[in-house]
């Protein structure tokens, strides 16, 4: 992995204020060359983050398809460092050079052998991707066979990759045990994002999702919940909970940045609710289209298999998205009182709502269960878990949920699901461990060899 020289932006600070601000740079930014400009949404250029009343991202439309946001990205470089004095500059200077020597102590530039970190990019792309399909794969590809992919990402991939290689190639690299191995490649991707070495926003969202995979116990404060809400906060600040803000955009940037927004969402509205945790995101703020199988179409891509997502996994996504939204607004039918509006007509919304899945994303009892088309049995798991999980207006008493009522169905599916998955060994390769945030801890320490 390259790792770019820290230069010191702070240099030439005795020339004419003219061009002063040409060479001086944020001590929270990388360099970046003056008049390098790039397509209004292209996939390489960066997204700089403000708070949403100034957010940059917002002014596209008044910019034009043409507008120049690298130029907009050295204007903040400039206005950043306007009023910093010489010492300010050179106690921040030293203060960044000391937390990259800090990264390279630790290792976050180190990259695996070949072998492994392309054991590890395929498992990513197999397993994870088709569930969270929040990069553009061809440019991340590219960037990866340059050795020109972001550190921080490329670790955040890791991370979550080394869950489904097999033992033998873990263990080749190194590592004892795979839970030694997750935690390597994230407390790597920590370091990373904790110096704030990765100034591209989108870069950053997207490891923030995969560092959301993270679950280190119970007492840990920086785990799953943490991260998933990191991500969520990013996302809003560069409205992306806005159609607006998508406007500008090239197709294919747009269809990526739509993916990875709902992909937020959804995970936020499904770990609120399952976990009884508040939510960060909700509809009533959010004016996107939901998915459509549109937003899948890659035009960089050869029309090759390998390389295609699937169009049952692309059904899958498209109907959990309409499942989350079904429960953000029953979740959002409880006023602050604690009282509902309307929610029995929304929990029949949200019941009606498997009735109306496609033939090869219903429920199949005694059907076996494949890697290569577990979506079924994935969104079943998750639409039973919001059975039981989310809050009825009526009491809770035992009668609701005896045998024969809807809950104690739905339990019953989800144990049966489980012991299919054991049964035909689909735990290294089955990617339950993203949604299904009710089960993921006994499959987790099943799994940590």
């Amino acid at each position: 992995m390259k790792v770019p020289p820290l230069t010191n932006p702070y240099h030439n600070l005795e020339q004419s204020s003219n061009d002063l601000y040409d060479n001086v740079r944020s001590p929270s930014l990388e360099p970046v060359s003056k008049g390098q400009g790039y397509e209004a949404g292209s996939v390489r250029g960066r997204v700089a983050t403000s708070p949403d009343s100034v957010n940059l991202t917002s002014n596209n439309d008044a910019l034009g398809s043409n507008a120049d946001y690298q130029s907009w990205n050295e204007k903040l470089h400039r206005f950043a460092a306007k009023g910093l004095d010489l010492d300010t500059q050179q106690f921040l200077q030293k203060g960044r050079q000391k937390d990259f020597e800090e990264l390279q102590k630790m290792g976050a530039f180190v990259k695996p052998s070949d072998e492994f970190s392309d054991a590890l990019l395929q498992s990513f792309f197999r397993y994870v991707h088709p569930v969270h399909p929040i990069l553009c794969r061809s440019t991340v590809l590219e960037s990866y066979k340059s050795d020109q992919l972001s550190p921080l990402l490329l670790n955040a991939i890791f991370l979550v990759g080394v869950s489904h290689v097999p033992e033998c190639l873990y263990k080749a690299a190194g590592f004892k045990s795979r839970y030694i191995a997750n935690v390597t490649f994230y407390l790597r991707a920590k370091a990373l994002y904790d110096a704030n070495y990765e100034q591209d926003s989108i870069t950053t969202l997207q490891a923030l999702v995969l560092m959301s995979h993270w679950w280190g116990g119970l007492t840990e404060p920086k785990s799953s919940l943490y991260w998933l809400g990191v991500a969520a906060v990013l996302a809003e600040s560069l409205r992306m909970h806005k159609a607006e803000s998508y406007v500008n955009l090239s197709p294919n940037v747009r269809r990526v940045r739509r993916r990875l927004w709902w992909v937020i969402f959804t995970n936020d509205t499904y770990t609120a609710a399952v976990l009884k945790k508040p939510r960060h995101l909700h509809e009533s703020f959010c004016n996107v289209p939901p998915l459509s199988e549109d937003d899948f179409v890659d035009t960089t891509l050869m029309d090759s298999p390998s390389e295609v997502v699937s169009s049952t996994s692309i059904a899958y996504l498209i109907h959990f998205t309409s499942l989350n939204l079904k429960v953000s607004r029953y979740l959002d039918s409880q006023d602050a009182s604690g009282s509902w509006q309307h929610a029995d007509t929304l929990w029949q919304d949200a019941s009606l709502w498997e009735a109306s899945l496609p033939p090869e994303l219903r429920y199949r009892s005694l059907h076996r269960v494949t890697p290569e088309d577990p979506w079924w049995l994935l969104l079943h798991l998750c639409y039973n878990t919001f059975q039981i999980a989310l809050p009825r207006p009526q009491a809770e008493t035992t009668s609701h949920f005896g045998v024969g009522t809807a809950q104690f169905i739905a339990a019953a599916t989800i144990t049966r699901s489980l012991e299919d998955i054991h049964a035909f060994d689909l735990l290294d390769t089955f990617p339950i461990f993203v949604y299904a945030k009710s089960q993921h801890n006994s499959i987790l320490k099943y799994r940590r060899c």
